[in-house]
């Protein structure tokens, strides 16, 4: 049996918008983090937590989004190699 991860933490659409944000400033536009975390503050953009970005956030951010990606591109596969059958009755 192959299935993808079964439990994805849920994200608001705000965090997921700012991860592609974040994820397209870095990987088709080339920005380095500091650029990116200058462009997100001058546009008004707070962190989630309500504050200015710093390249180490924004690095942080796409780490993450970055592996979370990943993880949704494997699949896991499921051996079983013993079934017990117990009925009542």
């Amino acid at each position: 049996m192959t299935t993808p991860q079964l439990w994805q933490p849920r994200h608001t659409d705000g965090h997921r918008a700012l991860a592609e944000l974040v994820l397209r400033l870095r990987d088709q536009l080339g920005l380095e983090f500091a650029q990116i975390a200058d462009e997100l503050n001058s546009s008004g953009q707070l962190s989630p937590r309500g504050k200015l970005f710093y390249p180490e956030l924004v690095y942080s951010i796409h780490r993450k989004w970055t592996a979370r990606l990943m993880r949704d591109r494997r699949s896991v596969r499921v051996c079983l190699k013993e079934v017990f059958v117990i009925s009542a009755g």
